[in-house]
């Protein structure tokens, strides 16, 4: 199993880009040998029915929605808050926020952030298909999805968030809401699988790609001098996390000499989020406390990553990353024990892929090994994160009985 931790063994260390590069491709690569040699046949077979149905989706851009809020452009950007609701004291007066409580008329006005989710899984998927079975036609399909999000000047998105989180009845932009921007995650390590170095051929995939690094260059830029990123790094909780996440995979997808000063500051977003046992104080008071504490620790996985192909080691076996995973283990296994109330039932079911992630990040931990193997929610064979990860479920959770 390649990690990003032993990855290098023995070798003089890469260049921070160069060394997340190698992160992303080896486990597709892994993933690729299993494949070849009959193993993940239920997650290769789910991948290519998903690849066959983006192959023929979209493709999605900012641009046609109906509602622009006052100030903004058509090519930007804009996503109601999920949590916003009228006002029951006024109701045409500036909506409120609830917490937890997703409301979902706020969808059908804006929500380019749910367009990019789509438009993020797809190319993803597409990029892990064309690299597992070598269909060009996958590429060249996730680099039209690219194009039109990001490249062609009349639909691609405008590099800025200054609606990233609308609340209708405040002109003022909101200075939260980079957590929604995660499936971008998605496209930067598809951008990893889809480059294929060309020297003496130029394809138009890779010129698709060179326009997204562009973009992603320039987005950094805003981002990182924005006060929407100063705001998000001031909060001790997952949007904190999601922040530097965003702005450390943005820069080591373009080679940006800022990457290592945001890994070490991601140390310090990371240890002011995690309590001596582990907790997570700031999600443990949410309406939703299972569910943050599960999704900010898979950013805070995310950080330690990038972090680490930086020279920062957020993980190792005392740090406070791996303190927030063990202390979360126990509800990995069973979500039902979790002791405090939650808004939303649903969410017991969700957060099994961190085993997997986990166990791909500390491979051979016997904690996490036992963890997935008598957990009530690992996941099932089809799931992509066994592709994702280039784990292997045979050895993680024990072959099929």
């Amino acid at each position: 199993m390649t990690s990003a931790r032993t990855s290098t063994s023995g070798e003089t260390r890469p260049r921070s880009a160069d060394l997340y590069r190698r992160v992303v491709r080896d486990r597709a690569d892994h993933a690729r040998t299993l494949h070849t040699r009959g193993g993940l046949s239920s997650a290769t077979l789910a991948l290519r029915t998903a690849a066959d149905s983006a192959a023929t989706s979209g493709p999605w851009s900012v641009v046609g929605r109906s509602f622009v809020p006052a100030g903004a452009s058509a090519n930007e950007y804009v996503h109601i808050a999920e949590y916003a609701w009228p006002d029951d004291s006024d109701p045409t007066g500036p909506w409120v926020i609830r917490d937890g409580q997703v409301n979902p008329a706020a969808r059908s006005i804006a929500s380019d952030g749910r367009l990019m989710a789509r438009m993020a899984d797809a190319v993803w998927t597409l990029a892990l298909a064309g690299h597992l079975f070598d269909r060009h036609g996958d590429t060249e399909r996730a680099a039209l999805l690219l194009r039109t999000w990001f490249v062609d000047p009349s639909t691609a998105m405008h590099p800025s968030l200054r609606h990233a989180v609308h609340v209708p009845g405040h002109d003022e932009p909101m200075t939260w809401g980079l957590a929604r921007l995660h499936p971008l995650w998605q496209v930067i390590d598809a951008l990893e699988l889809l480059d294929g170095g060309h020297v003496d051929v130029v394809t138009d995939v890779d010129v698709t790609v060179a326009g997204v690094r562009q973009w992603f260059a320039q987005f950094l830029d805003w981002l990182v001098e924005s006060e929407l990123f100063a705001a998000e790094l001031g909060r001790t909780n997952n949007h904190s996390t999601h922040a530097m996440a965003l702005a450390l995979g943005l820069a080591l997808a373009v080679g940006d000499d800022r990457a290592p000063e945001l890994a070490r500051r991601a140390e310090v977003v990371v240890d002011a989020q995690v309590g001596p046992d582990g907790d997570q104080p700031a999600e443990i008071a949410r309406s939703r406390s299972y569910f943050y504490c599960g999704y900010n620790l898979a950013a805070m996985l995310r950080v330690g990553e990038l972090a680490w192909c930086c020279g920062v080691d957020l993980l190792a076996p005392s740090g406070s990353l791996r303190r927030a995973l063990d202390a979360l283990l126990p509800w990995l296994v069973d979500p039902r024990r979790w002791p405090r109330p939650s808004v939303e039932p649903s969410d017991s079911g969700r957060h099994g892929d961190l085993l997997v992630r986990a166990a791909a990040i500390w491979p051979g931990q016997t904690r996490i090994v036992a963890a997935a193997r008598d957990s009530r929610i690992a996941p099932s064979r089809r799931d992509r994160v066994w592709i994702e990860t280039g784990v292997d479920p045979d050895e993680l959770i024990g072959p099929r009985s």
